[in-house]
């Protein structure tokens, strides 16, 4: 379920909407937060508390990133439930062996080290 949800994107212009209102979301709560609560203004003013800022802002400033992404991946899920043709599917990329690290390894550990021997079957089970 996780590789679909990964590697799933959202086509244009859908993708946009998304991301606008994944964006609008974040920013939104900020300006509540720093606008709306006064927070910005009690801080401006000097009236605001050492636990404040060294709780509550990182603490504001955190909750607009959850926000965002708790937005755009609602969207991503409804989008693959409900709405597959608004999606397409990556194939994963898989990264090609490295041939000079594999050669180096056999030469200094013999071929036969990659071999499942019958030992190795028994402690598997």
């Amino acid at each position: 379920m996780f590789c679909l949800f990964r590697n799933t994107h959202l086509k244009n212009p859908f993708a946009n909407w998304v991301l606008g209102l994944s964006w609008f979301s974040a920013i939104y709560w900020s300006y509540f937060t720093f606008i709306e609560k006064g927070f910005w203004e009690k801080f401006s003013s000097g009236q605001t508390m050492f636990v404040d800022l060294l709780l509550g802002l990182p603490l504001v400033i955190a909750m607009a990133i959850v926000l965002y992404a708790a937005t755009f991946w609602t969207f991503k899920v409804m989008a693959i439930f409900l709405f597959p043709s608004l999606t397409y599917y990556q194939e994963p990329q898989i990264p090609e062996e490295d041939t000079e690290k594999t050669e180096e390894m056999e030469s200094s550990l013999g071929k036969e080290y990659w071999q499942e021997t019958t030992s190795d079957k028994e402690e598997k089970k």
